[in-house]
């Protein structure tokens, strides 16, 4: 078997005050959710969409910004998973998917006519839940941080 990337990374004791992780596997889980989210909407954004835009899934252009939301979801997945395995920077990737979070709760409330009326209620409710989860890892790891 072949030694991880990870494995070979010196982590400094200091490093790891930072870490939400250590002992809890949520950001992890976080994580994992999200990268498998961004893939879905990356390689198939129609069946992603259909719940939230309709008929609208099938236009070239929606299909187009799914994927662009799908590599952003990739993207800070896979920063919040690096943080995790590192022990650095794993609050700052929380807050980071919080205020992506935030914005597309923000966003799914105010377009009243660009989403189907479940779809407005599945991406406000999918937001401030995975804000919410974010934002309490992010809170219980600097309070972690800050104890002798």
């Amino acid at each position: 078997m072949r030694p991880s990337v990870v494995s070979h990374i010196a982590v400094p004791p200091t490093a790891l005050a930072d870490d939400p992780a250590a002992g809890n596997p949520m950001p992890v889980y976080l994580a994992v959710g999200r990268m498998l989210l961004g893939l879905v909407a990356l390689l198939a954004p129609g069946p992603v969409l259909r719940p939230l835009v309709g008929a609208e899934a099938e236009r070239p252009s929606a299909r187009y910004l799914a994927r662009t939301v799908g590599v952003r979801d990739l993207i800070l997945g896979a920063l919040l998973l690096r943080a995790t395995q590192t022990g650095e920077g794993t609050t700052q990737a929380l807050w980071i998917g919080v205020a992506c979070d935030v914005l597309d709760a923000k966003v799914a409330f105010f377009s009243r006519s660009g989403l189907t009326r479940w779809g407005r209620r599945l991406m406000m409710g999918a937001a401030i839940a995975y804000g919410a989860t974010g934002a309490a890892q992010a809170i219980a790891g600097a309070g972690r941080a800050r104890q002798p």
